[in-house]
């Protein structure tokens, strides 16, 4: 969500055609909404500032509140976007990620009971 006149947004703008470069071909869509043309749009989605980067999906809003740049914003998105729970299928899968920083748990045991 942004306002052409914002120079944060202007800033934003090469950055946001990286990211939409760097999803294209997954299951999300990248887009915007300029909030000076389409108010009722930005009114719906409670928008108070410039820019605003939203993940939606369904009824689930979560606003962005990381840094605005294209490794952090893609990683950003295909983390909301992935299952909450993963099966690590191997060694390198769980590398990755380690090497990713993200914060995670692991389970290891059976796949039964209350743990499971």
């Amino acid at each position: 969500f942004y306002a052409p006149w914002c120079g944060h947004c202007k800033k934003l703008e090469p950055v946001w055609n990286h990211v939409a470069h760097a999803l294209y071909g997954t299951d999300i869509r990248v887009g915007r909404v300029d909030c000076t043309r389409f108010t009722a749009v930005a009114t719906e989605f409670a928008i108070k500032g410039f820019p605003t980067i939203m993940y939606v999906k369904g009824e689930t809003r979560h606003v962005y509140k990381g840094d605005r740049v294209k490794e952090d914003i893609v990683g950003y998105a295909l983390r909301m976007a992935a299952p909450p729970i993963q099966h690590i299928q191997s060694y390198p899968h769980l590398k990755d990620i380690i090497d990713r920083g993200d914060l995670f748990f692991v389970y290891v045991g059976s796949h039964e009971g209350d743990m499971w």
